[in-house]
């Protein structure tokens, strides 16, 4: 699914299918084959992602059209970039609400 999700796996309608009488209406069932599989592996992925996230990074890829989209996204909003983001967190932390009965550690 990680492969779906980091875009390593082309969607199969994205290869070219050639070919004439018999042999093509074999290679086009096979084509359909793989894209439904495909799309339903996309669908399993985007689930475990979406599945895993609480609900302000859910918010920022609600409307990702796949796996690799909201996989995209998450990546755009969490990966470092450098002070900014240091300051963020930094930010993030000082304007947290400390409880007794939630640990400190992830």
């Amino acid at each position: 699914m990680l492969n779906i999700a980091k875009e390593k796996e082309q969607h199969p309608s994205q290869i070219l299918v050639t070919g004439t009488g018999n042999d093509a209406a074999k290679v086009h069932t096979t084509q359909i084959e793989k894209i439904e599989d495909w799309d339903c592996r996309n669908k399993e992925a985007k689930a475990q992602i979406t599945l895993t996230l609480s609900d302000e990074p859910l918010s920022g890829i609600i409307h990702a059209v796949s796996a690799a989209d909201a996989w995209d996204k998450l990546n755009c909003q969490y990966e470092s970039r450098g002070h900014q983001t240091i300051a963020q967190l930094i930010g993030e932390i000082f304007h947290t609400t400390f409880m007794n009965n939630s640990p400190l550690e992830p």
